[in-house]
């Protein structure tokens, strides 16, 4: 049996019932939490663009560095798009190839890139980030 990298795993997880939770639960309005700050890796960069341990036939998607932050409780968190990967939709509806925004621990990241492939302008945010903020 194939084990799947730690990121892959959590891809719908983390985007549809993380976010939707903070949403339900109004926790992005009254959270007293820390608030991450910006802050270096000095591996990951943003505008990196990263092939990773994928599904097989999905070898030519990528992820990509959006932002990398710091929290007391979390530790590094970074923040991730992917790419050119393949997702069915149940209904036979369009399906899509591409996650705009997911937060994962640095050593999630860290176990499922394989190789630096090049580094481009940050792509800009898509939403994700005013709804966790």
């Amino acid at each position: 049996m194939r084990v799947r990298p730690p990121f892959v795993r959590a891809i719908v997880a983390v985007s549809v019932i993380g976010i939707l939770s903070l949403k339900i639960a109004g926790v992005a309005q009254d959270c007293k939490c820390v608030t991450p700050t910006p802050t270096d890796d000095p591996k990951f960069k943003p505008g990196q663009v990263w092939s990773y341990k994928t599904r097989p036939g999905e070898e030519e998607s990528t992820l990509s560095i959006l932002r990398i932050e710091s929290s007391p409780k979390l530790g590094v968190i970074i923040h991730i798009r992917v790419n050119d990967f393949q997702f069915k939709n149940c209904t036979g509806g369009p399906a899509p190839h591409t996650l705009g925004h997911a937060p994962f621990s640095r050593a999630a990241i860290d176990s499922s890139v394989v190789k630096l492939l090049r580094t481009v302008e940050v792509p800009a945010c898509e939403n994700g980030f005013e709804v966790l903020y």
